[in-house]
């Protein structure tokens, strides 16, 4: 078993040019991984993360953030596709940093209230984007898990 480390806990999502000194801490605090979060307009380079991890030797994973304007169960073709683009950008991420794992926050459901009869509609509108994104992520040599 690893000690991971999820970056919030030492301030908000990771940003390239304020975050590189927080693997040394993490390491400091005796991780041997680390979590970091994609948030939107928060995209980093993960060039710029690859040699410290290493330095570091410390594993990682990515967390995504899909929430209602990404939700892969919306019953808007075009929020799904916001959806899947935002996945298939996180696992190409994920596979360029050597990420173990790519693990979504929120990858179905939103806020509103449904009849038992569109609620299944929904599970299954967002099973088979889920399926996508297990495939996407098998065929770049990522592990996707989904967080409810």
């Amino acid at each position: 078993m690893k000690i991971g480390l999820n970056l919030w806990v030492l301030g908000v999502a990771v940003r390239t040019d304020r975050h590189l000194g927080l693997l040394e801490k993490a390491k400091f605090m005796r991780a041997e991984a680390v979590e970091f979060a994609l948030e939107e307009g928060r995209w980093w380079k993960a060039h710029f993360f690859a040699a410290p991890l290493a330095e570091q030797a410390l594993g990682c994973s990515i967390i995504g953030m899909f929430g209602t304007e990404r939700d892969l169960s919306s019953p808007d073709a075009s929020v799904r596709q916001k959806g899947m683009d935002y996945a298939r950008k996180s696992l190409a991420l994920c596979a360029e940093v050597g990420a173990a794992v790519f693990p979504s926050v929120r990858g179905a459901g939103g806020s509103e209230l449904v009849s038992d009869t569109e609620r299944l509609t929904r599970y299954k509108l967002a099973s088979e984007r889920l399926n996508e994104i297990g495939e996407f992520a098998g065929q770049n040599w990522s592990a996707f898990c989904v967080e409810f």
